[in-house]
């Protein structure tokens, strides 16, 4: 058997690429009911690949920094949530509903499910992190993920143009006619979640492009059979695949969520070009990637396909739309317990308690969300939740980049995980996207598949 795991006869992905494939579907996540079914069956998939003795634990060492910051991180929510979540949660619901318990075992549903939730994300982690063990694998969960994005992309944009009518897997929140016209939504309640759902997507759409696209054996001088030759291979499929995909993404009309898909992509883009800047056919086809940037962008333009989004540039500017008020309130949530929290979970409560909205913005969102990942997961797990965050994706992040080689197997793997994570981490500062499950279940998926690519790619260099 080949020691690397690459040629490894006990490969079976399949049960994590079903789950990441239906997740979506169920409105990521967005009810207690729905959320409690994805981290049901992540775990059962878990101990079943555990069981069963499919993950590859002897690559351990090469994940080691962030495989101590996750069970650093699996162990302090867990002692949060039994010494700390409890009496916290009885304290603020008794305020808030003017009674006492006697009790210290109160567990509110609402926080089991968030505890859970982040122990479902851990495993997820795990999962790819110790079960992907070859290219194959690589290719079938990036494909899983465009599929899944295509698939969606083009629901939500049939649904946009007839108004929402489509019942089927829409979204749980009632809207008029002209906002589904406005802004899609996917299978969300919200704009912004999809945004960012396709911010993760988008890059394995370009990577699988991209990736075919070198595979093509392009034996004619003739310019006309050559671009034949192209249109005719799988890269074509992918390529159209990943325009609907950005097209939908324009058509939220998320100002936070094009912003940062457009600059997490310029990023990765720089970063690339830096630390390929000796590559001769880097340099050589530097000039056509600009030339169908420039060419894309101007479509985009041309088309009236971004009006609406344009429009709400120019009208609304940096217009936090109510935002500065989550921000106090999470501030002031931070400052009852800055350095551990106030308990996982328990977000919605203490803010009900120190709410600090002006009235035209006191909605539901803005009252159960911080409107910023960080500031909400600071308000609830403190410091060092915060760090512990912080530190795993660094981490991740210092291993992906210097992995970034142009003439590499897995390189347009490898950059769609640093463009997709760089995108999410650059969203959550003007969202609260990573509190539906689907985003973070994506997140440390893609987090972990980007650290495996690198362990692949390392091992195929050595042979």
């Amino acid at each position: 058997m080949n020691k690397t795991g690459l040629n490894s006869n006990k490969n079976n992905v399949t049960l994590v690429l079903v789950l990441l494939a239906l997740f979506p579907f169920f409105h990521g996540g967005a009810s207690i009911i729905e959320s409690s079914l994805f981290l049901v069956l992540i775990f059962i998939t878990f101990f079943y690949y555990l069981i069963s003795k499919t993950l590859s634990l002897n690559t351990y060492q090469s994940f080691k920094l962030p495989i101590y910051f996750i069970v650093i991180w699996a162990a302090y929510i867990t002692v949060s949530f039994l010494f700390i979540q409890n009496n916290s949660q009885i304290k603020v619901v008794a305020e808030l509903m003017n009674f006492t318990h006697s009790s210290n075992t109160l567990i509110n549903s609402q926080n089991l499910n968030a505890y859970l939730l982040f122990l479902s994300y851990f495993s997820i982690f795990f999962i790819i992190l110790f079960n992907v063990k070859n290219k194959n694998d690589v290719l079938k969960i990036a494909f899983t993920l465009f599929l899944t994005s295509v698939v969606l992309a083009v629901y939500s944009l049939i649904n946009s143009n007839l108004g929402g009518e489509i019942s089927f897997n829409s979204s749980q929140t009632q809207f008029s006619r002209e906002e589904w016209n406005n802004r899609i939504r996917g299978p969300f309640n919200y704009h912004a979640h999809y945004a960012s759902f396709q911010i993760l997507t988008i890059p394995f759409g370009l990577a699988l492009t991209y990736f075919h696209y070198k595979k093509i054996n392009i034996s004619s001088t003739s310019l006309t059979r050559r671009v034949i030759q192209i249109l005719l291979s799988q890269t074509t499929v992918y390529a159209l695949g990943t325009i609907i995909m950005i097209f939908a993404l324009i058509k939220t009309n998320s100002r936070a969520g094009n912003f940062s898909f457009f600059l997490s992509i310029v990023l990765t883009y720089f970063i690339v070009i830096f630390l390929n800047k000796n590559s001769i056919s880097l340099k050589s086809n530097l000039k056509k990637n600009l030339a169908l940037l420039f060419v894309g962008i101007s479509l985009i333009f041309v088309s009236g396909i971004a009006d609406p989004l344009i429009s709400r540039y120019i009208k609304d500017g940096t217009d936090l739309h109510g935002r500065q008020y989550a921000y106090k309130t999470a501030i002031t949530i931070i400052k009852t317990s800055p350095l551990m929290g106030n308990g996982i979970g328990n977000y919605s409560n203490y803010a009900e308690k120190h709410k600090d909205f002006d009235s035209a913005y006191s909605t539901r969102d803005n009252k159960s969300h911080a409107m910023n990942d960080y500031l909400q997961l600071t308000a609830e797990q403190g410091v060092i939740g915060l760090i512990l965050y912080l530190c795993l994706v660094i981490t991740v992040l210092i291993k992906l980049i210097p992995n970034l080689k142009y003439n590499r197997t897995l390189f347009p793997f490898i950059t769609a995980c640093l463009s997709a994570s760089t995108g999410v981490l650059i969203h959550s500062l003007g969202d609260f996207i990573m509190q539906l499950p689907i985003i973070s279940i994506y997140m440390f998926c893609i987090l972990a598949l980007g650290l495996k690519c690198c362990y692949l790619q390392g091992r195929r260099s050595k042979e």
